[in-house]
């Protein structure tokens, strides 16, 4: 998923954050704990770079090669997407209080 927020746009580590948790609708929020330890793998793995900025800032941007594994990995994306869709969905059924006097 990281790699497909940063197909959009460079980003930094609390924006990317941010956009993981406004796609689970506010149902998962990743640490600094998970994202950084990712960030540095996926740079590992030279799909990201990530570069300082002034301020201490790190902009990270997706690289040719995350780009080419992110098309050739597409439709896993796209199935870890509606998986995350659907969860979403039922999180919020079951928030609802007709809903869950149905489903009991």
């Amino acid at each position: 998923m990281i790699l497909d927020i940063l197909s959009r746009d460079d980003s930094h580590g609390y924006e990317l954050i941010k956009a993981i948790e406004n796609l689970t609708q506010g149902n998962y929020t990743p640490s600094p704990g998970v994202i950084y330890p990712t960030l540095d793998f996926l740079q590992e793995q030279s799909l990201i770079t990530i570069r300082e900025e002034e301020g201490g800032k790190k902009q990270i941007a997706l690289t040719e090669q995350g780009a080419q594994w992110l098309e050739e990995n597409r439709e896993q994306v796209e199935m870890i997407e509606e998986r995350i869709k659907a969860r979403c969905v039922g999180a919020a059924l079951r928030q609802n209080p007709q809903m869950k006097r149905a489903l009991d």
